[in-house]
């Protein structure tokens, strides 16, 4: 008799140190169940039972998640309503839209800017451009006046002392700053929006391309965005390879000091124009950028107050 009570000690004490199963299982055939079978026969039913609320309350945090997710972009997209327009809402007016826009019509380093000849300065000390992108994951969204891919973790540039990290790419038709004399404006400029770890500096390579060949960067994905009526929703890319980036970078550009071209229009932003004639945009690709956005999405130029373009 002892010996029997010592090995259903021992049963028990292993259960105890093994899986949660082995507990629940021993923990039903204490509670008076007339055999083994029947307790295995309701601890299945009580997992089953488990596994099946658990499923539903992913499935209702999935839900709730996305909506929560559509609902914030719904609710942004109202709160900072602006456009391109000559209407009330474009960038005339968008310093007097919201108060922290102010800097849209009062400040004094807006950007874009015009590469012209009386604001050139040649400056060899810049040398060619320190970036390193890679290969990463991406996600793409259409916000009605422009398309985002937002590419973080897919490398970095190094201006001076500091290293600014890439967070997302987005698209101007035509573009926003013009090279020459008679302010010519180019079929489409494409910036990669870098920033620092802290997120408190902000670096742009704005890349201005002719007609010509298509874009083997720009194919990667130009032929899933996203058309107007899924506004705000966002979409998985998978990879998109830097490879294929309109390099080099580093043999014709220009530097200045200026903002962002859109509201809340912050300064302080470190602008790298790129206008290497080699990159180059094929009239389908362009074709398929003007017909999901809502309208030329290109601020006008800004004054520059005594800024110089440093180029190289």
């Amino acid at each position: 008799m002892m010996m029997e009570k010592e090995k259903r000690k021992r049963r028990t004490d292993a259960s105890i140190r093994g899986s949660g199963a082995s507990r629940s299982f021993r923990f039903l055939e204490g509670e008076g169940f007339g055999s083994k079978t029947e307790a295995a026969a309701a601890f299945e039913l009580n997992l089953e039972m488990a596994s099946s609320a658990a499923f539903t309350w992913i499935c209702l945090l999935s839900i709730s998640a996305a909506y929560i997710s559509a609902k914030a972009l719904k609710h942004d997209d109202a709160l900072d309503r602006f456009d391109y327009s000559f209407g009330p809402y474009g960038p005339d007016n968008w310093g007097s839209l919201r108060a922290d826009w102010h800097l849209c019509s009062d400040g004094d380093s807006q950007s874009p800017m015009a590469m012209e000849n009386g604001m050139m300065v040649l400056d060899p000390s810049l040398g060619p451009l320190l970036a390193e992108y890679k290969t990463a994951n991406a996600t793409i969204v259409n916000v009605g006046r422009s398309i985002q891919v937002w590419w973080p973790g897919a490398g970095s540039l190094i201006i001076g002392n500091t290293t600014y990290y890439i967070k997302d790419i987005d698209f101007h038709t035509p573009s926003e700053h013009t090279l020459g004399l008679f302010n010519d404006r180019f079929p489409m400029e494409m910036h990669l929006v870098h920033r620092t770890k802290d997120h408190q500096k902000i670096a742009v390579i704005a890349i201005l391309f002719t007609f010509g060949d298509e874009d083997r960067f720009l194919a990667q994905f130009f032929n899933r965005l996203p058309p107007l009526s899924s506004k705000n929703r966002i979409f998985d890319l998978g990879e998109i390879s830097a490879r294929y980036l309109p390099f080099p970078l580093g043999q014709h550009y220009g530097r200045y000091m200026g903002s962002e071209t859109h509201p809340p229009c912050n300064e302080d932003v470190l602008w790298t124009v790129v206008h290497y004639e080699g990159h180059t945009v094929s009239m389908a690709q362009l074709v398929k950028l003007k017909d999901v956005i809502e309208s030329d999405n290109a601020r006008p130029l800004q004054v520059g107050n005594g800024r110089q373009f440093h180029f190289l």
